[in-house]
């Protein structure tokens, strides 16, 4: 395949190889909290904490919170409705709160207990982003993201670092372009669902495309001359066909 074929495809590539990959580096380990070395001897005096196995928790929590996380998950096979996703589980989380506020947790361990409390702070978190963020109509960053991950899963094996080197097979270069085909299906959705985008977010999505800290030379207008670097480089390394 040669690079005119894969200049087609100008606008995420850049931003996944020149922008996104930074950031998953700056994200990798320095912002992992590290105990003091008073609490770091404590706990290898102390022993390995014990903490009970599934079949030791309440059933009824294990099972509610298997169901609640299934609902973050996309419903389609393909690429999702954002929209129609996010207004999925904006029905369905009031459902999911009063199921676990009927949870009786008398005599239930503090390990359960603790469970239950992380449970809620879930479901919290998703009815904020849902209902305070609203990223589907709010954000254009957030439509900017989906279509990098869309692409960047195949990139690295949906780890940071960790892909198969190129040259990639042909079955993973496939599924590479596919997720840059899908960047118009992304940025159409985009335009329909932005019904009350805020400024100061359009601005961060124009300097700061694809996340992390704003670095000279990375902003949108920047991305046609990434992505003729990128397609240069790498055009040798897909199967032809």
């Amino acid at each position: 395949m040669n690079a005119r074929r894969l200049a087609g495809f100008s606008l995420v590539f850049a931003l996944v190889v020149g922008l996104g990959w930074s950031g998953a580096v700056r994200r990798g380990t320095a912002d992992r909290p590290i105990a003091p070395p008073a609490a770091r001897a404590q706990a290898g005096s102390s022993g390995p904490i014990q903490v009970p196995g599934p079949e030791e928790h309440p059933p009824e929590l294990v099972k509610l919170a298997a169901e609640f996380r299934a609902i973050r998950e996309s419903s389609s096979a393909g690429l999702p409705d954002y929209a129609g996703e996010a207004a999925r589980q904006k029905e369905a989380v009031p459902g999911f709160r009063r199921r676990l506020e009927a949870l009786d947790t008398a005599g239930w361990s503090v390990h359960s207990q603790i469970d239950y409390l992380l449970l809620r702070s879930e479901m919290d978190a998703l009815e904020f982003n849902l209902r305070v963020w609203r990223p589907t109509s709010r954000n254009p960053s957030f439509y900017v993201n989906q279509a990098i991950a869309n692409v960047g899963r195949h990139l690295t094996g949906n780890r940071r670092f960790r892909g198969e080197a190129m040259p990639y097979g042909r079955l993973r270069a496939q599924a590479i372009l596919q997720g840059l085909t899908d960047t118009g299906k992304v940025l159409a959705q985009a335009r329909t669902n932005l019904t009350e985008m805020v400024p100061a977010l359009a601005d961060v999505a124009l300097r700061h495309p694809g996340g992390g800290y704003y670095t000279e030379g990375g902003e949108l207008k920047y991305i046609a001359r990434h992505y003729e670097t990128w397609a240069r480089r790498t055009a040798e390394f897909f199967p032809e066909g």
